[in-house]
């Protein structure tokens, strides 16, 4: 009896423990994805629509997570197949679903001014209640995060949920904007063009 009790509890322990372990899906992974694909070459730098692409910002408040994640996994052409995992989908997608806000508006989005710098460009961050007390940023290449990094900048409150500033990348490519806030992390893909 007190075996089998035993082992009852331990499966038990198991089970919740599995559930408790199942990835959660990550924007940042998503964002990434996302910048080393070159998704911004058809759907716009800021991803609100290109000559070959749709607006991808505020897709979730017309298309289901599961509709986004079969246009991903079985797309149409001219969106070519990258072959995805259905964990790097559902990171694509937790990441999409977050560009203007997220359905609810409650994520903090990001904007760049230009969107495809030579060089240097404005960082926007437009947070929900509550704003945050510290936003800081860095740049980190893609190609090469070890080696190109930028000089990490604070940015300073424009407003009341809007915080600012200006960044420099020292060379062009496929960069992610780290963006740090009371201890969460934001990636933001740009795409750095020659001067």
């Amino acid at each position: 009896m007190i075996v089998a009790r035993a082992l009852a509890l331990f499966l038990a322990w198991a089970l919740v423990s599995a559930a408790a372990s199942a990835e959660v899906p990550d924007a940042n992974s998503g964002a990434r994805l996302v910048q080393s694909h070159g998704c911004t070459g058809c759907h716009g730098a800021q991803l609100q629509g290109g000559s070959d692409g749709p607006k991808l910002a505020g897709i979730e408040k017309t298309l289901k997570a599961v509709e986004i994640a079969a246009f991903i996994k079985h797309p149409s052409e001219p969106m070519p197949d990258f072959k995805f995992t259905d964990a790097q989908i559902a990171d694509i997608v937790a990441y999409l679903s977050g560009l203007d806000g997220g359905e609810k508006g409650d994520r903090p989005t990001v904007s760049f001014d230009p969107p495809t710098p030579t060089g240097d460009t404005r960082i926007i961050v437009h947070f929900p209640s509550p704003a945050p007390r510290r936003v800081q940023a860095v740049g980190v290449l893609q190609a090469d995060p070890e080696a190109a990094r930028t000089d990490a900048v604070t940015l300073t409150r424009d407003g009341v949920h809007v915080w600012s500033g200006r960044m420099s990348f020292p060379r062009p490519g496929a960069w992610i904007v780290e963006i740090m806030y009371d201890g969460n992390r934001i990636d933001a893909p740009i795409s750095v063009a020659s001067p």
